[in-house]
């Protein structure tokens, strides 16, 4: 199933997955069974076309029943069970065509079945392992350019953008647009009318990469808006806090010992809206359980199994693993108390 927070399945992909292969595996079965002891006839090329047709809707169906946003948010082992039911059907097209009056026995149905998992296993889980590689280095390029901008806006008004400002409620996220290299996008917010007014919710289904980690797959809520996975840490003492600007020399732990912003996939947070993590009131952790699969009332959660990238008040990112104590993360989250963090979190 779709990794989720904390990189454990979602129940509903779960139970999905399970009931399309209880279908499938008999199905599949049965057309090994036809093929190899039924029939004496030589193999057609159009019985491919079953073999094809069963693959198409094995891949089609979870999609639908997920809503998954592409062929990438298929697990490995679906993956690799596709691939095992195409080429057994396809070598034993190919034996029947070739030996039209041998059935094949058992032990050559376990074989076709067996070799091609054996075979291109390792393989899949080497090209997973890649690919998730690649899009946690994508998730930390957004931070660094996250924190870049964060420091040029700094440069520009001599402060950090606040969390919240204006009447009504602007995000720091659209106050940062100009510095994000998407000046026109900014231009076409209406700051004099709420988030979700009709113009600007227009914006919201609008998407901004830069707010987005790869490695979540559910951007798109139900409404069709952009969700964003990063959150500015706000409440008293904290780098967003919106009883004051804060400038780099108030940060007196040390730009270094202070997270800014954090990953929170499952805050489920809409691009444009005013909505942050506010640390005194929601609970300190990485990766905690939700509601639901897609869900976490941590600070901090992520598609990352081990832990969630966090922006220091410095422009530094860096990975914090989800054992990290927890009284060190509660110190890190102010910009006035002492804390520390290493490179081992």
């Amino acid at each position: 199933m779709p990794t989720i927070i904390g990189g454990e399945w979602e129940p509903r992909a779960v139970a999905a997955f399970w009931s399309i292969n209880a279908m499938g595996l008999p199905l599949v079965l049965a057309m090994l069974g036809w093929l190899s002891w039924t029939t004496r006839r030589a193999a057609r090329w159009t019985d491919l076309i079953v073999y094809g047709l069963a693959i198409v809707a094995m891949i089609a169906v979870p999609r639908l029943c997920l809503d998954l946003e592409s062929l990438e948010s298929l697990p490995v082992p679906y993956v690799l069970w596709l691939f095992v039911v195409g080429m057994a059907g396809l070598f034993l097209t190919i034996s029947r065509w070739l030996w039209p009056q041998r059935a094949v026995n058992l032990g050559g149905l376990l074989l076709i079945l067996v070799a091609p998992a054996l075979l291109v296993g390792p393989l899949l889980t080497a090209v997973s392992q890649a690919r998730e590689a690649a899009k946690r280095t994508t998730c930390k390029s957004h931070l660094k350019q996250i924190g870049l901008g964060l420091h040029n806006y700094h440069e520009t008004y001599s402060v950090f953008p606040a969390a919240v400002t204006g009447e009504p409620d602007v995000s720091w996220r659209i106050l940062l647009l100009p510095y994000l290299n998407e000046l026109p996008l900014s231009a076409t917010y209406d700051q004099t009318k709420p988030w979700d007014s009709p113009v600007n919710d227009l914006l919201s289904k609008g998407r901004v990469w830069v707010y987005e980690c790869p490695s979540n797959t559910h951007h798109r809520d139900a409404a069709g808006r952009f969700r964003t996975d990063f959150a500015m840490l706000t409440g008293k003492g904290a780098f967003g806090d919106t009883s004051r600007t804060v400038a780099i020399d108030d940060i007196t732990d040390g730009a270094s010992n202070t997270i800014a912003i954090v990953e929170a996939s499952g805050l489920q947070i809409i691009w444009t809206e005013p909505r942050d993590f506010d640390v005194t009131k929601g609970p300190i952790g990485i990766n905690l359980k939700g509601a639901s699969g897609f869900e976490s009332p941590g600070m901090m959660s992520s598609y990352h199994t081990k832990g969630a990238y966090a922006i220091l008040a410095s422009g530094h990112v860096q990975f914090i693993n989800k054992s990290i104590d927890p009284e060190l993360l509660k110190k890190l989250t102010t910009i006035d108390r002492e804390g520390t963090i290493g490179q081992d979190f």
